[in-house]
């Protein structure tokens, strides 16, 4: 994935356009939705990638949050604060963090995480 490309360069070449910003997408939500339903009361929920781009991360994070309370399932969920690293104190989504390779000296990387009620 995208986070790997400090290490590993000629990977953004391997990489089609379409199956990163459509299609994985489209996969990791389904992994998010069916992980969630095998939580339990006081569980936690841990959604994390190897990318830093919003496709993968925020955006299926909004898709999950949507669908749940579409599904009237968001009751369930309560965002479960990361602490924060003063690198973005304004973070709109505490739940969330995202590692970044010339910030945190490591590949990209995305987590988000929820309590079960």
């Amino acid at each position: 994935s995208l986070g790997v490309l400090r290490r590993r360069p000629s990977q953004r070449w391997s990489l089609k356009e379409t199956y990163v910003l459509q299609q994985l997408p489209l996969l990791q939500l389904k992994i998010l939705q069916r992980a969630s339903q095998h939580v339990h009361s006081g569980g936690s929920l841990l959604y994390a990638t190897c990318s830093i781009i919003s496709q993968e991360n925020e955006q299926v994070v909004d898709h999950f949050i949507t669908q749940q309370n579409n599904n009237n399932n968001l009751h369930h969920w309560e965002p479960w604060s990361i602490p924060n690293d003063d690198i973005n104190p304004q973070n709109l989504r505490p739940h969330c963090r995202t590692l970044l390779p010339h910030i945190h000296d490591t590949d990209g990387f995305f987590m988000a995480r929820w309590k079960r009620k």
